[in-house]
């Protein structure tokens, strides 16, 4: 609670609201010191992996409060004071970057602008970078996706939408590039909100698949860029039981957390997160019939922030999920053609009860992280339900419903037939040049119908199981050993049941390179 020192009211402009205005030159030159001084303890020290870059309005509510409210209780119940001096406190301080409505025009008032929005922000950065040196890598902006947040319903000037609209514009082309070009990385949080991050900024694209549907992926020299920096994220919204009952009103029950958890955490892989920040009470209280956090941690631990070079797993998830259109931002640019040109493909319309028609969702049949579903007669198959009037991973209420179960998503693919691409130049890194490669594919189904599942490559058959049909949720291991060139219709495997009756959904494929 030791917050800010009330010392800082003199020395800059703490103005309505409860703000400082960090665009002004008094800010900078004081935010300097601090810097040079943290940086020269801390830059080079092995076990700080990564300092976020919060630039924002504050967000102090109150005027000065006394140390005395923030202080603890004695055994007689009186408060005893444990900071040093008066104080100013609020929710969000100044780590975050980003402001809403109200806070903006706080701050319009007091002289921010678009041209000294871009010229302070880029100051502010630059005295971190000056100060960190060879260590810049460590540093992470945070929330880069935007800057300000229209919050309320009634516009009021001087922050109107086109207002809002253009500081985002600037933050979008000024500001993101000039961070991406000096090897600073990113944090951002809500990673559980894991459809809403699909911007380039990001590196995310999208491709035509079939159905009208899109694949959603990760570009490859966007991520090759990332290098050393850090790129964080936080899966924070969880818990069970006493003092968690708030997590329910804007994600629904407790039980859907494991699932939350699961798809939130393989999102944050497919964008190449290399650090994660995780809520740990939560996970002690998940409950362990309905999930094994343990082993799904132990699992995550050993994957984030792997390359190509030595990545132990490729995995798709698949399915189809679905993203409001507002959240696919940024696909302006003449280099993002293809995937604008792929989101108008999969962007389903919706009649009104008037008639009219509005933009629905998009539709995305897969994610994955070096691992592709490039063909087959896959359709979207094991409806996931969400709660109708709760809003899970930014989904709003008009994505599809079914009448009693609510919104749904779906969470496997059902063919008879599967084909597979691994990434090339994973499979050039991760196996012995010249020699055939030896590697486990793992194969997450529902046991929907008695049959052969079997694998195939480029030389046949390679390995088959026997399914039952008692409905279960099963996970099928292949070995299989080859050279994994493409070789197999233009990809690397499939998957089969020999008769096109004997569809079954597959839920999640993965590419072990590690046998054990």
């Amino acid at each position: 609670m030791c917050d800010t020192p009330s010392r800082f009211k003199n020395s800059f402009n703490y103005y309505g609201g409860g703000s400082i205005a960090f665009w002004e030159t008094e800010y900078a030159s004081a935010l300097a010191g601090f810097v040079n001084a943290f940086a020269e303890k801390y830059a080079d020290n092995p076990k700080i992996k990564g300092v976020h870059l919060g630039i924002a309005d504050g967000e102090y509510d109150d005027d000065i409060i006394s140390v005395s409210n923030y202080g603890g209780l004695d055994t007689e119940g009186n408060y005893v004071d444990s900071c040093p001096e008066n104080l100013y406190t609020g929710e969000d301080g100044w780590g975050e970057f980003w402001v809403k409505e109200d806070e903006l025009n706080h701050a319009m008032t007091q002289g921010l602008n678009t041209a000294n929005f871009t010229s302070s922000v880029t100051d502010l950065i630059n005295i971190y970078i000056g100060a960190f040196g060879a260590s810049k890598p460590k540093l992470a902006m945070t929330n880069i996706g935007e800057f300000a947040y229209n919050d309320l319903e009634v516009n009021e000037p001087p922050a109107t939408d086109e207002v809002i609209q253009s500081f985002n514009d600037t933050q979008t082309n000024e500001i993101v590039p000039f961070v991406q070009a000096q090897d600073i990385g990113n944090r951002d949080g809500l990673i559980e909100n894991w459809m809403s991050y699909n911007d380039p900024v990001y590196g995310m694209t999208f491709s035509t698949g079939p159905d009208n549907t899109c694949y959603l992926s990760m570009k490859e020299e966007f991520a090759e860029g990332l290098g050393n920096r850090y790129w964080g994220t936080e899966n924070e919204e969880y818990g069970v039981g006493a003092g968690y009952e708030w997590l329910i009103e804007p994600f629904g029950a407790h039980e859907g957390q494991p699932y939350r958890f699961l798809m939130s955490s393989m999102r944050a892989l497919q964008m190449r997160r290399n650090h994660m920040s995780v809520h740990t009470p939560g996970m002690d209280t998940f409950p362990q019939t309905d999930y094994n956090t343990a082993d799904f941690l132990h699992y995550l631990a050993g994957t984030i922030g792997r390359d190509k070079t030595n990545t132990p797993d490729a995995f798709v998830m698949l399915g189809e999920r679905y993203i409001r259109p507002k959240y696919v931002t940024g696909f302006t640019d003449p280099d993002e053609q293809v995937s604008r040109e792929a989101i108008e493909k999969c962007t389903v319309n919706q009649t009104d009860e008037e008639g009219k028609t509005s933009e629905f969702y998009v539709q995305i049949r897969e994610f994955g992280r070096w691992l592709t579903e490039v063909g087959g007669k896959g359709t979207k198959a094991k409806l996931m339900a969400l709660e109708s009037d709760k809003e899970p991973w930014s989904i709003p209420a008009y994505l599809p419903k079914v009448d009693g179960i609510g919104k749904y998503e779906y969470t496997a693919r059902e063919s008879n037939e599967f084909t597979f691409d691994i990434n090339d130049t994973v499979i050039s890194e991760r196996c012995p040049e010249e020699s055939e490669c030896e590697v486990v594919v793992k194969l997450v189904f529902e046991d929907k119908i008695a049959t052969t599942l079997s694998i195939q490559t480029e030389v046949g058959t390679i390995a088959s199981v026997e399914t039952s049909g008692d409905g279960t949720v099963k996970t099928a291991n292949f070995t299989l050993s080859g050279y994994f060139q493409n070789g197999f219709n233009g990809a690397d495997f499939g998957v089969n049941t020999g008769l096109e009756s004997n569809a079954l959904p597959i839920m999640m494929a993965r590419v072990n390179f590690l046998a054990e």
